[in-house]
């Protein structure tokens, strides 16, 4: 069953360290142009409603992943007409970059099973 949050988290105050999930926007970034390629705006709309940047305004993070991303070989990047703009950047992994998300993929395993183990512990303290 989930746990209820104290008083201060309800205030918009979450406990020391817990607001992270910003760290994972390199491997949400990632994961969804696996799914399919895209635009720096939709990224930013897609990696809000997952949760992993605040909300879709939010977009210094993805620009920031997508550059280096890019830079790196991880992606690759193509110029497309503009919906009644300047042209758009569309986005898609490499063979490279499909290697990192699995790289991530592994790295999130390993803390899934760390944070599990200490769910355990937690748990049996109440007993």
């Amino acid at each position: 069953m989930p746990r209820k949050m104290h008083e201060h988290t309800s205030a918009g105050q979450l406990p020391t360290g817990a607001q992270r999930l910003n760290r994972f926007v390199v491997p949400g970034v990632l994961l969804l142009l696996a799914e399919e390629e895209a635009h720096g705006y939709d990224l930013g709309t897609r990696l809000a409603e997952i949760g992993f940047i605040d909300n879709e305004s939010d977009t210094a993070l993805v620009y920031r992943a997508l550059g280096t991303l890019s830079d790196e070989g991880f992606l690759t990047a193509r110029e497309t007409p503009g919906e009644g703009g300047p042209p758009r950047k569309v986005y898609s992994l490499t063979s490279d970059g499909r290697a990192l998300l699995e790289e991530w993929c592994c790295l999130i395993e390993e803390r899934v099973a760390l944070l599990s183990g200490f769910l355990e512990r937690y748990s049996d303290l109440e007993d």
